[in-house]
């Protein structure tokens, strides 16, 4: 005879036999739901669902908490529709339908990933202090001098250099310093404006009476203020011809060598017109009339944007031979001993960097934010919340707006975009507003900001505001 224990074995396994066809006949029909629906375009396909998952710069356009004019609307934990069982887009089980659908499925739903550019460049490295006398004995050896110029910050020869054929960067560096022990030498590192997918299409533009600028007490009458202080920008390249610049005191330049694709100005062409987009405009800068000098730095890299060490330091050295003391840098890259000197020894001039914290992944290496003496800028949204892709960390000094915010973009256009990228020269205008109340002094404008500054967070600094939103000072003579 058998026991109640012996009988509910069969019974158990009938049950879990019964649960599995009816989870196969349910995911049969939510995988032929989906691509009917998709088709018809009944809901997003994949691609709209991650794009509101993206890098901090996605955009900005699907994300919640932006600011008016964004007409940005949420979508996070969108599913299928009424009625059919949510499933997680490319994570099917696979005994849901036969093995080859199944490949077909999650291969034609895979999340897009955009192209990465290396963080190093592998044949490439970048010397500062060589004398004609090394670099006879490195040429001697099999290396390649593709460049050699003086730095003005470093103070010093700056040199591009190629490792002879076989020999890895490691040993190549490690010859370098045996040949000239009193070099500094590192990879000539790639650096990349934060990651951005397609800008958004805007909803109503806001003009002067965005809250983006209102909630850092910026004011209208900032729109007639002329600032001592020049703005360095060092970004992509800027579309001068965008009706929201046209008429905006801003200089162009470029250190790209001559044998790369120019960039792609729409990253370059949004950092600017939020600092001098003009009155009247569709992108009204916080400050149209400051007088800004925009330095191209970048290269079209496959399918996104790319600096290096070397062109960061020309661009850096550009800047300082024109005495420009407030430079904003929306980018991140790897740390690099040569151009953390190069910064240093800006810093130690004078000048101001204020750069963007970037994305909170980590994978950006967070430099040059992180180096000491620049001002390291994290984003937040409309409703003072941190961008959940902006960096945290003991280095971040302020929070500013970065979340659907409204930037020009190349062929005359509006676009939404986010990110610390477009919070950083928020930051750097209210650092030239204050310097120029503070009568130039960089040390009083730092304490100035710090006691303006909304502390949000934890009360004092903290890794994720850092001091709080920054804050526009009061400006009656304007």
């Amino acid at each position: 005879m058998m026991t109640c224990s012996q009988h509910s074995k069969p019974l158990k396994k009938q049950r879990n036999s019964a649960f599995r066809a009816r989870g196969i006949l349910l995911a049969g029909i939510a995988v032929m739901a989906t691509d009917i629906a998709a088709s018809k375009g009944i809901f997003p396909d994949a691609s709209m669902i991650t794009s509101a998952r993206a890098d901090d710069d996605d955009g900005g356009g699907f994300s919640g908490g932006g600011f008016r004019g964004s007409g940005g609307f949420r979508m996070r934990g969108i599913g299928l529709p009424i009625g059919i069982p949510r499933i997680r887009l490319g994570r099917l089980p696979k005994f849901a339908v036969p093995r080859k659908r199944y490949r077909k499925y999650t291969k034609a739903r895979a999340v897009p990933v955009a192209a990465a550019v290396p963080r190093r460049s592998r044949s490439e490295l970048i010397v500062a202090g060589l004398t004609p006398a090394d670099i006879s004995t490195l040429q001697g050896e099999g290396f390649s001098i593709q460049v050699t110029r003086s730095s003005e910050t470093l103070g010093q020869t700056v040199s591009r250099v190629g490792p002879p054929a076989g020999l890895g960067t490691i040993k190549a560096l490690q010859r370098i310093e045996a040949v000239a022990p009193g070099v500094t030498a590192a990879r000539n590192d790639v650096f990349q404006r934060s990651a951005i997918g397609p800008y958004k299409a805007m909803g109503e533009a806001c003009g002067a009476a965005c809250e983006a600028f209102v909630m850092t007490g910026w004011k209208a009458n900032y729109l007639q203020c002329e600032l001592p202080e020049v703005i360095g920008v060092i970004d992509t390249g800027v579309d001068p011809a965008h009706p929201s610049l046209t008429g905006a005191n801003v200089e162009l330049a470029s250190v790209r060598r001559s044998d790369r694709r120019p960039s792609d100005p729409a990253h370059g062409t949004g950092v600017v017109s939020l600092l001098v987009g003009q009155p009247g405009s569709d992108v009204v800068g916080v400050l149209p009339k400051a007088k800004i000098i925009a330095v191209d730095a970048f290269h079209r890299a496959g399918k996104s944007d790319a600096t290096d060490a070397f062109d960061l330091v020309a661009a850096l050295d550009l800047l300082a031979e024109r005495d420009v003391r407030i430079v904003n840098l929306s980018l991140a890259g790897p740390e690099n001993a040569v151009l953390a000197d190069s910064v240093a020894k800006y810093v130690d001039r004078g000048a101001t960097l204020i750069a963007a914290a970037g994305p909170s992944s980590g994978k950006s290496g967070g430099y040059p934010a992180k180096y000491p003496g620049v001002i390291a800028v994290a984003a937040i949204d409309g409703e003072m919340r941190p961008s959940r892709l902006s960096a945290r960390g003991t280095h971040i000094a302020y929070a500013g707006p970065g979340v659907g915010m409204t930037v020009a973009s190349p062929g005359g256009k509006a676009r939404l975009a986010t990110g610390t990228s477009f919070a950083a020269p928020i930051v750097s205008a209210a650092f030239a507003s204050a310097k120029s109340d503070a009568g130039g002094d960089s040390l009083k404008t730092v304490q100035t900001l710090q006691n303006l500054a909304k502390d949000l967070g934890a009360p004092g600094r903290d890794p994720v505001y850092g001091w709080g939103l920054v804050q526009f000072p009061s400006k009656p003579g304007c």
